[in-house]
C-alpha cells in the first residue's frame, strides 16, 4: 500500500487572473520504491496529476527529482511559486489575490526606457543613406537590456523598463569599465544582450548625470572613447577571455553606412538603425520580419505559433526549432501550463484576401529566441506583414518588370577605423534641419524643428569624456 512520504504545496498569484497551485508528492510504493507526481491547476479546482517518474525509482533518485521540481517552480523566471505547506504543516499563509501585490521576485529597475525606432521602407531607407544628418548602426538580433552601475551596485531593466536579474559576467565587466573610465558614481549603458555579450549602442548616464539630453553625436563620441579604453584594458590582461561587453560600431558617412549595410546583409543580420546626429529621432530598416508568438511544442522539432487577432487566439502555423533543448523547454512549459513566448523570424503571413490574417500561415518561419519579458497578451497580429495571395486573370494585363532594389551600392567598402572616427569627430560640417529627413510625404512622423543649420564643432572624445 502506497503512502505519501514527503509533500509540498506551492502557490502563485500575480494580483490579476493568475491564481495557481502546484503540489508535489513523493510516494513510497514498497521497499526503496518511490514515485514523484506534480499536481497543478487553478486554486479551488481539480488539480491535474503530472507524473515525474515513469516507473518506481530509489529514494535517492526520487528525492533528487522532488527537490529539483520544487526548486524549478520556486525559481521560475515568470511564475515563481511560494511554499504554502510542507508535509501537512502550514509554512506560510496562502496569499490572497490582490490588485496591489505580487508574490513574484522584484528587481530594481535602472530608470532607462528603450527608444523604439520607427520602421521604414526600402525607399525611405535609401534616402537615409544619402542624408548626412543620420548615423547608422547594426540592429542586433538580441534582447534589449539597460544596465546601471551606481555606487558599487549593478541593476538592469528590460525594454519595458521593468527590473530584471543582471547576468553575473555583465556585472563584473561593468564594474571594471566604470573603474577604468573613472565613473565611480555611476555609469549607464544600453544595448542588446546576445550570446552572453552586451552589445552597447548608447551611454545614457555618467557620474550621476543623465546624458539623454546631449546630442546623439556627443553620446556616440563618448561610446567610442569607452570602447577604446575598455579594449586597451582587455589587451593588457595576461589571461585572455572573451569580452562580455562590446560596443556597436557607428557609421557616419554615406560610404561607411553602405559598407555597414553590405556586411549586415551578407551576414544575414536583422537590419540597420538610423539615428539623427542631434536628437533621439531614429528609424529602422529590417531585412526580415519578426513577431512574438505563444509557442506550443509539436511532436517533432517544431512548435505551433499562436497570437491574438481581435481578442481571439489563433494559430499562425508552425516554426522550426534550432535544437532539441529548445523543443524540450517549450514542451516542459506547456506541461506546467506556463505560457512561453518567443520571437519568430518569417518572410510574410500568407492570407486569403477575402478572409484576412485570421486564417494565415507564417511563411518560412524559424525560431529566434525566447522572450521572457513578454506575456501572452503581447502576441498579436496587428503588425504582421500580410501578403494576400490573389490570382489576377486578365487577357489585357501587361506584366511589369520585377522591381530592383533601390538600396544604394558602392565599391568603396569602408572598415570601422577608430583613427578615422577621431578625425571625423573634429571636423565641422553643415547640418541640415531635420524637418523631413526622408524628403517624402509618407514620413510625416518626423517633427519640424527650428534648429540652426550648422552644427557646433565636435569636441575631441578624450576631452568630452572627462568633462
Amino acid at each position: 500500500m502506497s503512502r505519501i512520504y514527503e509533500s509540498v504545496s506551492l502557490h502563485y498569484a500575480d494580483g490579476g487572473s493568475s491564481d495557481k497551485v502546484y503540489n508535489i508528492h513523493l510516494e513510497e510504493l514498497g521497499p526503496n520504491q518511490f514515485t514523484v507526481t506534480g499536481y497543478n491547476g487553478k486554486r479551488g479546482s481539480t488539480l491535474i496529476p503530472r507524473k515525474q517518474t515513469d516507473s518506481p525509482v530509489s529514494y535517492a533518485e526520487a528525492k533528487r527529482i522532488f527537490d529539483d521540481l520544487e526548486r524549478d517552480k520556486r525559481n521560475h523566471r515568470k511564475t515563481p511559486y511560494t511554499v504554502v505547506e510542507r508535509n501537512g504543516a502550514s509554512a506560510v499563509a496562502t496569499p490572497a489575490p490582490s490588485n496591489s501585490s505580487s508574490s513574484a521576485t522584484t528587481y530594481e529597475p535602472t530608470g532607462y526606457l528603450a527608444n523604439h525606432p520607427k520602421k521604414v521602407t526600402e525607399e525611405e531607407a535609401t534616402k537615409l543613406f544619402d542624408n548626412d544628418d543620420y548615423f547608422a548602426e547594426q540592429k542586433c538580433d538580441g534582447v534589449f537590456i539597460s544596465v546601471l552601475y551606481k555606487t558599487g551596485r549593478v541593476t538592469a531593466s528590460n525594454k519595458l523598463g521593468n527590473g530584471i536579474p543582471v547576468p553575473p559576467k555583465i556585472t563584473t565587466a561593468l564594474r571594471q569599465l566604470a573603474t577604468i573610465a573613472g565613473c565611480e558614481i555611476s555609469l549607464g549603458l544600453a544595448g542588446e544582450f546576445l550570446n552572453s555579450t552586451l552589445h552597447v549602442f548608447t551611454v545614457w548616464e555618467k557620474n550621476g548625470t543623465s546624458l539623454l539630453t546631449l546630442p546623439q553625436h556627443l553620446r556616440v563620441a563618448l561610446k567610442d572613447k569607452l570602447e577604446l579604453m575598455f579594449n586597451d584594458h582587455l589587451a593588457s590582461l595576461t589571461a585572455k577571455a572573451p569580452a562580455t561587453i562590446k560596443f556597436v560600431y557607428t557609421a557616419k558617412t554615406r560610404e561607411e553606412k553602405i559598407a555597414l549595410y553590405r556586411k549586415i546583409k551578407a551576414g544575414d543580420g536583422e537590419g540597420i538603425v538610423f539615428k539623427h546626429c542631434e536628437s533621439d529621432l531614429s528609424f529602422k530598416f529590417k531585412l526580415y520580419e519578426t513577431t512574438e508568438a505563444l509557442l506550443v511544442a509539436n511532436s517533432k522539432r517544431s512548435a505551433e505559433c499562436f497570437a491574438y487577432h481581435e481578442g481571439t487566439l489563433i494559430s499562425l502555423g508552425s516554426t522550426t526549432l534550432p535544437n532539441d533543448a529548445t523543443h524540450k523547454e517549450i514542451k516542459e512549459a506547456n506541461l506546467r501550463q506556463d505560457p512561453i513566448v518567443g520571437s519568430v523570424k518569417y518572410l510574410y503571413l500568407s492570407a486569403p484576401p477575402s478572409i484576412g490574417p485570421e486564417t494565415g500561415q507564417l511563411t518560412q518561419a524559424s525560431f529566434l529566441r525566447f522572450r521572457p519579458e513578454f506575456d501572452e497578451t503581447s502576441c498579436t497580429t496587428k503588425e504582421l506583414k500580410v501578403v494576400n495571395k490573389t490570382v489576377h486573370e486578365s487577357s489585357t494585363a501587361t506584366p511589369s518588370a520585377a522591381p530592383s532594389s533601390s538600396l544604394p551600392t558602392s565599391t568603396n567598402a569602408v572598415e570601422p577605423n577608430h583613427t578615422s572616427r577621431k578625425a571625423k569627430n573634429q571636423e565641422t560640417r553643415a547640418l541640415q534641419p531635420p524637418t523631413t529627413p526622408l524628403d517624402s510625404p509618407q514620413v510625416s512622423v518626423i517633427p519640424s524643428t527650428s534648429k540652426s543649420s550648422s552644427r557646433q564643432e565636435l569636441p575631441e572624445p578624450a576631452t568630452l569624456f572627462f568633462l
